[in-house]
Order: structure tokens, then C-alpha cells, then sequence
């Protein structure tokens, strides 16, 4: 949906929030089935769907997302003039439809990577992202660093940017007194000098954030927590959200803990009140209610072999009832 639609903010409120209504989820799930619908449509083709009937928002996505496809989907000279070579002789996509509810921890997990830390702290729109009253455009058709390095993590990102400046320097010195050299290698020149000014300004912006907030302990934190189960249990972690600067962070790590089962419901207050949280955490008290829950014995591959076009597998075994 953050694809389909950057301008929203209200998606996972709309479905998800404790006051929605069904109309609220309706229109929203609707936004997003019609524009799934249109991403296909631009590619020219039409995919085979798997999705779960007894889960409302899928279903309601589903439907939404069908009613467009199947209006077009006789039409086959609207789908040979916009596919492309490169999906001519391969099978139809598919189309899996899952809502946020089967994993919700990792949105609220600190993120260590440069592009999701950049997201994290100041929100990029549009391939824009604003610091401190300035834009900076990030297009990977142009800037190197960015297309290579985005997915990096940070401290890495920092190394390229240095030795990616240094090297700057000594190309630049070695044709400053090359006139046809320093022609051939203008427009290149440019766009490095344009993507070292942008990216050390975003670095340097971005290490005063994660110093201040400790978003590189809060990522380690998590990190023990995912991959080292039983190491963290609710009294660590009540000493640790007292070190946290920020509330929302605290409620964040709180909230991420939970649903990782740190700590159980009858534990909420505790850690609410010894963890010096300002907010009530009595929402996680309905977190239960609206989470699904894969089965142990999950084997999704096996169900995915032969999807029909518009189809659901909502009686498979691989999905919880």
C-alpha cells in the first residue's frame, strides 16, 4: 500500500484501528485492490491469485482488485499492446495477498540499513527526502552511491562515501589540466560531485539521529531478541527501555518485545510502569485479537504449484484457520 499510494498515512489505521468502521475498511481496502489492479494493468498482464477468504481484508482487497481485471480482461488487444518482451513467453505473476497482520513486528523493528534508516528517521516521499530544510533527491539512474549502497547498512555506507570521495579527488585532479578528458567526463563528474555533496550531508545528519535516539542499541536489542530467543526476557528488558531517550522509541521496543513474546498480558503494566512509559500499553491487550498465526507445519511452496486465474487456496492446510 506505502507503494500504491505514498501520500496516505491512514492505511493501517483504516483497517487495523480499534474505532474503524466496516465502511472505513471498505473504502480503504478498495484503494488498494484498484491499485494493484492498475500496476497490472500497466504491465499488461493478468495474474493468478491466492489469497485467504475467512481473512476480511484480503477478501475485501481481493474483490476490489477482481472487479477491475475481469472488466478488462477479454480485452486482448489492451493486454498485447502493454506487455513487454520480457513477459510475453513466461507465466502469468501471481498475486499473494496477505494483510499487515501476519507479521506486524517488523514495522515497528529499527531498522540498520542506510535507505530504511533514512526512511525511519526523516521519511523519503516521492524519491525526496528532507533534512533539516533541505530536499535531496535520491535516483538510482544517477546516483551511484545511492542505486549501489542504499540496502547496505549505515556503517558501511559511511566507508563507501569516503573511499567514494577520495577517489573523487584523485580523478579530478588527474584530468583538471586535460581539457578533452575533463570534456569526456563532465557529466559524470557532476553527478559523483552531486552524490557525494547529497550523501554526506544525509550521513552526517543521519549519525547525530542515531546517536542521539541510540537507534543503532535499539536495532542490537531487537536483533538478540529475533535471533536469540530467551536471551532477553521481560527484566532485561525493562532495564533497557529505561535507557531509551525517547518515548516513542520506548513504546515502539515495548510494543516489538510483545509481539515477540517477551513478555505476556498479565505482564503489560509492569513493564509499562517499571519501564517508565508515559503511554498506556493497554492497546496490546487486543493485539491477540487481530493477528494471524501460521501453522507450525506451514509449507506454502506446496500450495502455490497450481493457483487458478482469480483463485483462492483459502481451505488450504498451509494457513491457520
Amino acid at each position: 500500500t506505502y507503494m500504491l499510494d505514498r501520500e496516505r498515512d491512514d492505511t493501517m489505521q483504516a483497517i487495523f484501528g480499534f474505532k474503524t468502521t466496516e465502511e472505513t475498511m471498505e473504502n480503504m481496502c478498495k484503494i488498494i485492490g484498484h491499485g494493484l489492479a492498475s500496476v497490472f494493468l500497466t504491465a499488461g498482464e493478468i495474474p493468478r491469485v491466492l489469497y485467504k477468504k475467512k481473512n476480511l481484508p484480503a477478501n475485501l482487497i481481493y474483490q476490489s482488485f477482481s472487479e477491475v481485471i475481469k472488466l478488462f480482461s477479454q480485452n486482448f488487444e489492451l493486454w498485447e499492446s502493454r506487455r513487454s518482451e520480457f513477459y510475453s513467453t513466461s507465466k502469468p505473476p501471481l498475486l499473494i495477498i496477505f494483510d499487515r497482520s501476519i507479521d506486524f513486528a517488523s514495522l515497528l523493528h529499527h531498522p540498520c540499513t542506510y535507505q530504511a534508516l533514512i526512511h525511519d528517521q526523516f521519511g523519503i516521499n516521492k524519491n525526496e527526502v528532507k533534512i533539516n530544510g533541505e530536499f535531496f533527491d535520491l535516483d538510482t539512474d544517477i546516483d551511484k552511491i545511492w542505486a549501489e549502497n542504499r540496502s547496505k547498512t549505515f556503517d558501511t555506507v559511511l566507508e563507501v562515501i569516503g573511499k567514494e570521495a577520495a577517489q573523487f579527488r584523485t580523478e579530478y585532479g588527474a584530468i583538471e589540466n586535460n581539457i578533452n578528458s575533463a570534456l569526456n567526463n563532465l557529466s559524470d563528474l557532476s553527478h559523483m560531485r552531486l552524490s557525494l555533496a547529497t550523501h554526506t550531508k544525509i550521513s552526517d545528519a543521519l549519525v547525530k539521529v542515531v546517536k542521539k535516539k541510540q537507534a543503532d542499541n535499539l536495532f542490537k536489542f531487537e536483533e538478540d531478541i529475533v535471533l536469540h530467543p530467551g536471551t532477553v526476557d521481560v527484566t532485561k528488558l525493562i532495564e533497557f527501555l529505561k535507557t531509551i531517550p525517547e518515548q516513542k522509541d520506548r513504546v515502539r521496543l515495548a510494543t516489538f518485545a510483545f509481539i515477540c513474546k517477551v513478555f505476556e498480558i498479565d505482564q503489560i503494566e509492569r513493564v509499562q510502569i517499571e519501564g517508565q512509559i508515559d503511554s498506556n500499553l493497554g492497546f496490546l491487550k487486543r493485539y491477540n485479537d487481530c493477528k494471524i498465526d501460521f501453522k507450525k507445519s506451514n509449507n506454502i511452496v506446496s500450495i502455490l504449484k497450481n493457483v487458478p486465474l482469480f483463485g483462492s487456496q483459502s481451505d488450504s492446510t498451509a494457513f491457520a484457520e
